[in-house]
């Protein structure tokens, strides 16, 4: 079963923690990654591992579909933290192997107590209901869900991997001593089950199955499949680090050609010939252009608490509610409203990314951000590039020199003005889409 690395339709890796491209190579039989064989994950001699997901699937859909009925029926503002433990949470992780999990107080350490109910060996286990958030503070909480299983892992020697969930969304979490960003694994369950994206439940069996966390030696968590899948991620991106140089200068020869070979740029070839801009200057902008792009995709990925560092107003209910991305007292309402398939109100079935509602587009609260995402970031770049070959027209390469210039100046990014001026040759030059939307990979 070969992917796409970006192909997960239900699956996002934030900070990093087992990626994409892990995740691939875990579904494809040829890499054989340790820890995947059926004996692994606790099967008995002569059972086909093929049967026993298509079985589990079965199983969880009837569990998902009771639970979703009965929550349509909790009022606004109601956790339906018991509703969603009884119905979802607790049936779905006994389909992972968890078996049955008692209900505790929670672990303690140096003194405070935390109110995580469940736990699998050292794997701590926070459930809550659908109508709370994993990243949004309730009044009379401290902290966030997300928050509270992060802290504990990272105050406690003991505890090394962990799972949070709120029926909607299941996230698995490690030990990180990051201050300026989460790393964790995300499932959007509302989205897999409802919209019966089996490839994605495939792989939320393979990770979250509780032999994935049990220490292979007693006593050290450091020695579970996940932490071993980890390192093999550390050393693949150690790997990728090499490999950027290598995309950088390929970057920079597309864009360099792209820019004196079109047709527009006759002041540009001139400029060569005559020795008014050198080839080190050349140089020197071209890759001024590329750091930019790198520094794009990372600002736009970049979520800190759950909340996208662009657009941080999405987090709040107000704003989506006024945008209609969720509706008010839906069911749903702890993280986010889909539509009758279950996917994102702006994707499809693919993933990709649709114009919004009409609602969307023209509140005024949603139409920066929505704006930005669909028509002028370089993630629509990102998925142009690996859609269409570009044609003749310039438009793409104007688009990214509209998107700087709106940015100059940017507080937020702490960037000087001058900073992210192009120089004269920047500006007025055209390209072609197709040296900019083919640039390999940086």
């Amino acid at each position: 079963m070969t992917r796409r690395a970006d192909a997960f339709q239900t699956i996002h890796s934030e900070g990093g923690l087992l990626p994409p491209d892990l995740l691939r190579r875990l579904l494809e039989p040829k890499e054989k990654l340790p820890g995947t064989q059926p004996a692994d994950y606790g099967l008995a001699p002569g059972e086909r591992l093929n049967e026993v997901l298509t079985q589990s699937w079965n199983r969880l859909r009837r569990h998902w579909l009771a639970f979703r009925d009965a929550a349509k029926n909790l009022a606004a503002g109601q956790p339906g933290e018991k509703l969603t433990n009884e119905l979802w949470n607790l049936p779905l992780l006994q389909e992972l192997g968890f078996g049955v999990l008692p209900f505790h107080p929670g672990p303690e350490i140096n003194g405070r107590l935390y109110p995580i109910h469940y736990q699998s060996g050292p794997t701590p286990i926070h459930l809550i209901g659908c109508g709370r958030s994993l990243d949004r503070r309730v009044s009379g909480v401290q902290g966030n869900p997300h928050g509270l299983v992060q802290e504990l892992l990272n105050r406690s020697p003991d505890h090394l991997w962990a799972i949070v969930a709120n029926g909607l969304r299941l996230r698995v979490l490690r030990d990180s001593q990051a201050l300026s960003r989460q790393s964790y694994l995300e499932f959007d369950l509302e989205a897999l089950f409802d919209g019966e994206v089996y490839a994605d439940f495939v792989l939320l069996w393979w990770v979250v199955h509780a032999t994935r966390f049990a220490p292979q030696d007693a006593g050290k968590p450091e020695s579970c499949w996940l932490e071993q899948w980890t390192k093999l991620a550390n050393e693949q991106g150690a790997r990728a680090l090499g490999d950027l140089r290598q995309g950088v200068e390929r970057a920079l020869q597309t864009l360099g050609q792209g820019l004196v070979g079109h047709p527009r740029n006759t002041a540009l070839r001139e400029a060569l010939r005559d020795g008014t801009l050198t080839l080190i200057d050349l140089h020197g902008q071209l890759l001024r252009v590329v750091y930019r792009l790198i520094f794009l995709f990372v600002a736009e990925d970049r979520t800190l608490d759950g909340v996208a560092v662009l657009h941080p107003r999405e987090a709040s209910g107000e704003w989506r509610v006024a945008s209609g991305l969720e509706a008010s007292g839906d069911w749903s309402q702890g993280d986010r409203a889909s539509d009758k398939g279950g996917r994102s109100a702006n994707s499809d079935q693919r993933g990709e990314i649709n114009p919004p509602s009409f609602t969307t587009r023209y509140s005024p609260l949603a139409t920066r951000s929505s704006r930005y995402s669909l028509y002028y970031s370089t993630a629509r770049l990102r998925q142009l590039a690996g859609t269409i070959k570009g044609s003749r027209h310039g438009d793409l390469w104007q688009q990214f020199n509209l998107l700087v210039g709106a940015l100059s100046g940017e507080k937020r990014f702490a960037m000087a003005r001058e900073r992210w001026r192009y120089r004269r040759w920047g500006v007025g030059c055209g390209i072609r889409p197709v040296p900019l939307i083919s640039m390999p990979p940086l």
